[in-house]
C-alpha cells in the first residue's frame, strides 16, 4: 500500500491524509487551502481515483485479491 501511495504528489497526499486520517471536513480544508468545498470534494474523487488504479496495478496485491 505504501508503495501505491507513492503516486500521489506532495499535495495530493496531504489532502488525502487531512480527509481520511485526520479527518477534517471538507469544510476545514477549504478553509485551510482557500479553495471552494465543491472543489476539495472533485480532488479528493480524482485522488481516489488514481490511488484505486495504483493498487489494481500493484503486483503484491493483485497477487492476495487472485490468490
Amino acid at each position: 500500500v505504501l508503495d501505491s501511495l507513492s503516486v500521489l504528489s506532495e499535495e495530493e497526499a496531504w489532502l488525502l491524509n487531512a480527509l481520511l486520517f485526520e479527518r477534517l471536513s471538507l469544510r476545514e480544508v477549504q478553509r485551510a487551502i482557500g479553495i471552494p468545498k465543491t472543489t476539495v470534494a472533485r480532488y479528493r474523487d480524482k485522488i481516489l481515483a488514481k490511488l484505486r488504479v495504483a493498487l489494481a496495478n500493484n503486483p503484491a496485491i493483485r497477487d492476495y485479491l487472485t490468490g
